[in-house]
């Protein structure tokens, strides 16, 4: 298995996680949270896409310990959602989507039966500066995942 692979599942995963929470668009309509990888999507100039609710699951960096027995893939969540109430509750939203996923992870760490979610799970939401970013609120979350490892192959020399 390879960090794509888990990048990719991770990413369905999520969106299956929050698929029971209610959220809005920019232009107040009901929306379900879409799960990006890596980045946001780019779009022309002439485009205004605004891809409200999202998660972003990015590729932070990677570890293979030297028994090779397992590599450790670290993975940062990005969440941003628009919330244009006047009481900037946006953060409810931002908060309620990492306590699912850390439910989840928690309740149990086995992805697809291919990848564990290790116990230390970060998460952080933004700064208090929301004038300049409002209506939009974000917050994230670090995981390390462990995936299968590459095998040594016997050597005439080992």
């Amino acid at each position: 298995m390879t960090p794509y692979i888990l990048q990719e599942e991770l990413a369905q995963e999520i969106e299956l996680i929050c698929a029971h929470q209610e959220f809005t668009d920019v232009n107040g309509k009901k929306a379900k949270l879409k799960a990006f990888k890596q980045f946001l999507p780019f779009h022309a100039d002439d485009e205004e896409v605004e891809p409200y609710p999202h998660a972003i699951v990015r590729l932070d960096n990677g570890k293979t310990s030297k028994s090779i027995e397992e590599n450790k893939v670290n993975v940062i969540l990005l969440f941003g959602v628009c919330d244009k109430s006047y009481e900037a509750k946006g953060y409810k939203s931002i908060l309620n989507i990492i306590y699912d996923i850390h439910e989840r992870f928690v309740k149990n760490p086995v992805l697809n039966n291919k990848f564990i979610a290790d116990d230390e799970i970060i998460w952080s939401l933004q700064d208090n500066e929301i004038e300049e970013t409002y209506p939009y609120f974000f917050g994230g979350m670090t995981m390390t995942f462990t995936i299968p490892a590459f095998r040594r192959e016997g050597s005439i020399y080992t």
